[in-house]
């Protein structure tokens, strides 16, 4: 019943000419507002809900993400990503993007990578963390 009462609060709906009391029709705002949003995108943003992403990715992260803001989401879990392998590898905040993530996950001597695995494993984990033609 409240989203009836915002809907017409908007000025979107209206009772129809003619009709019961309970019957309600779109009005030339209401069609505009309706022609201008994207339902595709709207499915797919509730496709990922809050409760599936880690701690520190629930807060700004998820909210961008949810409202659309799609870029910032990214930056912003990126940064994330970066604070948490930082103080995983204990490096110091000077190592930053691709020298972060080589540095922790060198393939020889990272922090982060399991010298148990045999280096065929070490190495293909490195470089899917960390492309050598892209900026992170």
């Amino acid at each position: 019943m409240e989203a009836w009462q915002r809907l017409l609060s908007a000025g979107l709906i209206t009772q129809a000419l003619g009709q019961a009391a309970r019957v309600m029709t779109l009005t030339a705002k209401g069609r505009e507002a309706a022609g201008s949003v994207k339902f595709e995108e709207i499915t797919m943003r509730q496709m990922l809900s809050r409760e599936m992403l880690l701690g520190d990715l629930q807060g700004s992260v998820y909210e961008n993400f949810a409202s659309g803001n799609y870029d910032t989401a990214i930056r912003d879990a990126f940064v994330e990503v970066e604070i948490a392998v930082r103080a995983a590898a204990k490096l110091p905040a000077s190592l930053v993007g691709v020298r972060l993530m080589r540095e922790a996950f060198n393939p020889n001597n990272g922090k982060l990578t399991d010298q148990a695995l045999p280096m065929s494993e070490r190495e293909p984990h490195g470089r899917s963390v960390c492309r050598r033609d892209r900026n992170i």
